[in-house]
């Protein structure tokens, strides 16, 4: 699993010290487990929903929107540990992304407009 951040150390706890950030997420349907540092709107809910599927963590709920190092350092590890929550998310966004690319997303969609079309 690949996962690379590179930070500014100018704040602490500024939403703008991960402005290098080159690779924190991924996309499920790729199965890789999520690490979500949610800024704005509708990224609060992807992180809850990740953490409720248990396909990966909330990395910032305590400091949101802002970004705290022990608080990041933990959700890392929860992600990429040894341990049975990480084995366990790790499996669960495995085994989502093998669903998800048996049923791509564009196709079902296109199916579903040309069938609502037709009414």
């Amino acid at each position: 699993m690949e996962v690379i951040a590179t930070t500014k150390q100018s704040r602490k706890h500024s939403p703008f010290c991960l402005t290098n950030i080159s690779v924190l997420t991924h996309f499920t349907r790729n199965g890789v487990p999520q690490l979500l540092l949610p800024m704005w709107a509708d990224c609060f809910d992807f992180a809850m929903r990740a953490e409720y599927r248990k396909i990966g963590v909330y990395g910032n709920r305590k400091a949101h929107p802002w970004i705290d190092g022990d608080e990041l350092a933990t959700a890392f590890k929860r992600v990429l540990g040894d341990g049975e929550e990480a084995k366990m998310i790790r499996e669960n966004a495995r085994k989502l992304g093998e669903e998800k690319r048996k049923k791509p997303g564009r196709e079902c969609a296109a199916r579903e407009i040309a069938r609502l079309a037709t009414y």
